[in-house]
């Protein structure tokens, strides 16, 4: 028997962006931080940044005893180790399809015209193929590495410095400095900056 447990927490968190920083102001944009059993959502709009939801589906302590009776057995039983594979993989099927339930209805909701991921690329990889076609096209710039714990407005920023890499590679015109048009241009699309690594 599979256990596990799904913590969702819907949060009214607002944070003021910096004005040196883009303020999304034409349109709204959302911000997913994500990690094998932990996701934060975030809309950007008119120089606020805030937490639309975030929850976790973490192995519950019997499924935390299990897999370190499976660990300490390993190499000496290959059907428990196979069980135990079976399991993650269960697991991350599970929380994969709540990721892209809420993106779903958060598209539904705000009718964002831009998404920006923050993933190891492997969950990047699962969350993008249960997206829609229509959204998947919506995804602008994927940053490979693990930020479910980074500040949030700190993905802001470095959403903008790989603007700012863009405009001194002269991808985008001088004449798009302006943030509402960098953003609503769809310049950032360039197959280029798709897959950005995190350190």
């Amino acid at each position: 028997m599979l256990y596990f447990s799904v913590s969702i927490v819907l949060i009214n968190m607002k944070l003021q962006i910096p004005k040196n920083l883009p303020q999304f102001s034409d349109s709204a944009s959302l911000f997913i931080s994500s990690g094998e059993y932990e996701s934060h959502f975030y809309l950007a709009h008119q120089g606020i940044l805030e937490e639309l939801e975030s929850f976790k589906m973490p192995p519950r302590e019997e499924a935390r005893k299990k897999q370190r009776s499976i660990a300490a057995s390993r190499g000496k039983d290959p059907g428990v180790v196979s069980r135990r594979k079976a399991y993650i993989e269960d697991l991350k099927k599970k929380f994969q399809a709540r990721v892209g339930y809420t993106i779903h209805g958060l598209m539904d909701e705000y009718q964002f015209r831009s998404i920006y991921l923050f993933a190891p690329e492997p969950v990047a990889k699962r969350i993008v193929n249960g997206l829609e076609p229509s959204e998947e096209e919506k995804i602008k710039i994927k940053f490979f590495g693990e930020y479910t714990k980074l500040h949030p407005l700190k993905m802001i920023r470095m959403f903008w410095e790989k603007i700012g890499i863009l405009i001194s590679a002269s991808i985008a015109p001088p004449t798009s400095l302006e943030i509402k048009k960098i953003i609503d241009r769809r310049i950032i699309r360039h197959p280029a900056i798709q897959k950005i690594k995190g350190t």
